[in-house]
């Protein structure tokens, strides 16, 4: 069916829940449908929404399966022709559907789109306007912390920010969904790279608003999950001469990393980010021949790589500075000589 289908993929959500549902429903034009699944909340946030919303599918998972796997479980009955994929803590702009489909209706290999977000308590800042994968593998925010007019042109981007974005459903499920290993963080970003592998493009929309209800905090649960899932996706995408090349910048700034994390009482979460990166590196691994056997343009991940750097990491004052420093002098050593930029329409 043409249309778009709306997920969201709740765990103790209800907080924000009613303010996501209302801003979906009261889109121009309507969802064709509105799936919501729920990771076995404990706060009542299932039954919130079948009482309060019943325009909405409501599918109860019995355990917390995590975000990926619930997206391909809605993903997989959706019948959209386009799924928008939006968290629980955000809600969108009446414009934001008609904004996104613009830009999938006008360029023919184009898979998906983001939006700019902004901060729902502070709308007059942004929280993300276009994302970037830098080259150590991190997804960035670009824009964060800007006056929201910033990043007015619209442009290619490295991934869409699993925070609000639609896809494609035949690409989405064409490339196989979300990655269920991650469970959470850095899916998006996971995604983004096999979208470019298959020959698609991601673009960002700074019409589409949304506002986000953002935690910037490392708590040591993200810590573990980022760090973990940043280094599976590095290990799962990036061809041998990537680790020979920035194998000592890799080194350089996962001592400065560690010694920010232990600073703020963290190690340990990076300590188990390692130990989880070891247990899972055989399906990794394996994960990466299949990629590599499958075709596409497995040197597209290398090319999406930006001399950005995280904002979530440059509250550590020199330290980071330092970081962004070599960054950028790596970012024009290896790759700004040879890389075209990303693909244009």
């Amino acid at each position: 069916m043409d249309g778009i289908s709306f997920v969201i993929v709740t765990y103790n959500s209800k907080e924000t829940i009613a303010e996501c549902l209302r801003s979906i429903l009261a889109q121009e034009p309507k969802p064709l449908e509105v799936l919501v699944v729920d990771n076995a909340s404990k706060d009542g946030t299932a039954d919130f929404v079948d009482s309060m919303f019943p325009r909405a599918m409501l599918i109860r998972n019995q355990n917390n399966v995590g975000f990926g796997a619930a997206n391909n479980t809605a993903a997989s009955v959706a019948q959209g022709k386009i799924i928008a994929m939006v968290n629980p803590d955000a809600a969108l702009d009446p414009h934001w559907s008609l904004e996104i489909t613009r830009t999938l209706d006008a360029e023919e290999r184009c898979a998906a789109v983001e939006g700019k977000l902004l901060l729902a308590d502070q709308p007059g800042i942004v929280n993300c306007a276009g994302s970037s994968i830098n080259i150590l593998g991190f997804g960035c925010m670009n824009h964060y912390g800007e006056s929201s007019i910033a990043a007015l042109e619209a442009k290619t981007v490295g991934y869409a920010s699993g925070a609000a974005f639609a896809i494609r459903r035949e690409v989405f499920l064409g490339v196989g969904g979300f990655d269920e290993s991650y469970f959470l963080y850095h899916d998006d970003v996971e995604l983004g790279l096999r979208i470019y592998e298959a020959g698609w493009r991601i673009r960002y929309a700074p019409n589409a608003i949304a506002y986000h209800h953002y935690k910037s905090k490392l708590s040591p649960a993200k810590v573990q999950y980022l760090e973990r899932n940043r280094w599976k996706t590095l290990a799962k995408h990036m061809p041998i001469m990537y680790f020979i090349e920035f194998g000592p910048l890799l080194a350089m700034t996962e001592l400065g990393l560690t010694f920010k994390l232990a600073s703020k009482g963290l190690l340990s979460s990076k300590a188990r980010a390692i130990f989880d990166f070891l247990h899972d590196l055989p399906g990794t691994l394996k994960a990466r021949r299949r990629i590599r056997g499958g075709g596409g343009d497995l040197e597209m991940p290398v090319r999406l790589l930006t001399a950005d750097f995280p904002a979530i990491l440059m509250d550590a004052g020199s330290l980071a500075r330092a970081g962004r420093d070599l960054v950028r002098a790596y970012h024009r050593v290896f790759l700004l000589g040879s890389q075209a930029t990303l693909p244009h329409p």
